[in-house]
């Protein structure tokens, strides 16, 4: 029996497919047979072209073709690749025979997708179970939040005897990265080198990022100045160590090692020394490195443009960053937060607001990086009105319970004079940081509700939350407002108490404080004691007398 119209219709579309399949003809025979209907699976999955795999599914089942279980795999795996778990889970449950590879398969679909708890439930169901079938479910954790599940689930797979292997350390490394515990990782570190594990590329970079993810750069550089190995990962995972603990320099110099060794540098690598030159306000290295990434082809990558573009924009280069933004073919929800924080940054608000809603009518979503840039955005240009339109899609989105939007909200009414709504905002939320007291003290202050301002301060010192030098900044205005000479040295005695009295932001609001209070020989005393004079303490010392 020969392919049908609409399958042939489907393999024409396929150039990497053999002449004689285009036309009808399989490989050695008219019959529709396993090489042909496995073969078909497997490019469909390659490619992501799920109709033309549904097509020659539907085939399969009209010719009467009894499948293999290993046609039966690549089908499924197909539906996987393609995000079709619906149908994925439908082959499988019609499956007369599986093995663990069907069993992994539809596991893994579910973890990719973020259903970890049906993933879970189908591993229990297994028959057997092999490495993998442990591996896929101890990544899923880890891909889905749960790294503490993903360590359990690695003792309990030791626990039944399962002999890990270099995937295992990978995944489970990453876990204890995730949650920053070293003493674990040294614990799987050991057992790694029992294992005779340690001189896996592989598995040695896992354990260098490890060690830098919980913050002991030196160990994790020692252990890849030891490795007998190393490829494009290895260093990616180096220089990342570094600039996440802020050593710039040995990050940047890492890169140009990495280079002299001969290796092609990485996407990661790229994108690590680019958020070095931005911690740094360094424009001048960072285009180096963007023409760099230019010369290697990188330059127009998503996520190295996405780095570039943010480069610039720390580095105050917006014109720069707006041109990068502009040349990304592909623009991601990442591209676009990084163009309107960007924007606010360097104090162009309406131009974040401007790309925000074209970001929001392209269709790329939002996040909570996004409304907490747009919200900063809003307090900037007073735009109250645009902000309420936003805070709709907040709550719409229910964006609006993550902690960091909410602040973003209250601090946006507050800084555009509707106090009710900042009020409304801080009495609702779940739950509080220094930044929402802050907020909202900061609103109640510049709105001059100072006497309200003094006891929120209050307030929050009740609830046992320790101030920082923007609270004090604003209870000392406060004070300063009120003429409240005996609050205001309460404030003082207590900011010597936390070790901030030598703050400078904090020293000139003191002196504001005592010179508005008529106290002009301690705000003196206070002025000649601060370690760096400020223009602002010297305003304040000549406008007091």
């Amino acid at each position: 029996m020969a392919f049908t119209p609409l399958v042939l219709h489907s393999l024409t579309k396929f150039p990497f497919i053999s002449p004689n399949l285009r036309h009808g003809r399989p490989f050695s025979s008219s019959l529709p047979n396993r090489k042909t209907f496995s073969y078909i699976f497997q490019e469909c999955s390659k490619t992501q072209r799920s109709n033309a795999g549904k097509r020659a599914h539907a085939q399969m089942i009209t010719s009467g073709f009894s499948p293999t279980i290993f046609v039966f795999n690549c089908l499924i795996h197909m539906y996987v690749r393609c995000s079709h778990l619906d149908f994925a889970r439908k082959v499988f449950d019609a499956m007369p025979h599986r093995d663990t590879i069907s069993w992994n398969a539809v596991i893994s679909g579910y973890t990719q997708h973020g259903l970890i708890k049906v993933a879970r439930s189908l591993f229990d169901s297994m028959p057997e179970r092999d490495v993998i079938s442990w591996n896929t479910i101890i990544a899923g954790y880890s891909q889905n939040g749960c790294p503490c599940d993903s360590i359990s689930f690695f003792l309990e797979m030791r626990r039944n005897g399962i002999e890990p292997d270099r995937t295992t350390f990978a995944v489970v490394l990453k876990a204890c990265s995730l949650l920053e515990r070293d003493e674990m990782g040294v614990q799987i570190h050991c057992l790694v080198v029992k294992m005779g594990l340690y001189l896996d590329v592989v598995t040695g970079s896992a354990i260098v990022d490890m060690y830098a993810k919980c913050k002991c750069l030196s160990d994790s550089l020692c252990f890849f100045n030891e490795m007998p190995e190393k490829n494009w990962v290895s260093w990616s995972a180096a220089i990342a160590g570094c600039v996440q603990n802020d050593e710039h320099v040995e990050g940047l110099q890492m890169f140009v090692d990495m280079q002299r060794e001969g290796l092609a540098v990485s996407q990661s690598a790229y994108a690590s020394v680019l958020r070095s030159c931005a911690a740094q306000v360094s424009a001048r290295v960072g285009s180096q490195i963007h023409g760099h990434a230019m010369k290697n082809c990188f330059g127009f990558d998503v996520v190295v443009g996405t780095a570039i573009l943010d480069m610039y924009a720390k580095s105050g280069c917006l014109d720069d960053a707006r041109r990068v933004f502009q040349a990304l073919p592909t623009r991601t929800l990442q591209s676009w937060n990084a163009i309107i924080v960007g924007c606010v940054r360097n104090n162009q608000g309406l131009k974040a607001l401007e790309l925000f809603w074209l970001m929001n009518r392209s269709g790329v979503g939002v996040d909570e990086i996004s409304l907490s840039g747009v919200f900063s955005a809003c307090a900037e240009t007073r735009g109250c009105s645009q902000g309420s339109q936003i805070h709709c899609l907040a709550i719409k989105t229910r964006l609006c319970l993550d902690i960091c939007v909410s602040n973003a909200i209250l601090d946006m009414y507050g800084k555009c004079g509707a106090l009710t709504e900042a009020r409304v905002i801080f009495e609702e939320m779940n739950r509080r940081d220094a930044v929402s007291w802050n907020a909202i003290i900061a609103a109640l202050e510049q709105n001059e509700r100072y006497e309200e301002t003094l006891l929120c301060f209050a307030e929050m010192l009740r609830c046992g939350m320790e101030p920082d030098e923007f609270t004090y900044g604003s209870v000392l205005k406060a004070c300063a407002s009120l003429e409240s000479l005996d609050f205001g040295v309460k404030v003082h005695d207590k900011i010597i108490k936390c070790g901030l009295g030598f703050d400078s932001f904090i020293g000139s609001a003191l002196v504001d404080m005592y010179c508005k209070c008529s106290a002009m020989e301690e705000a003196m005393k206070l002025h000649n004691r601060m370690e760096m004079q400020t223009m602002i303490s010297w305003n304040t010392i000549t406008s007091g007398f």
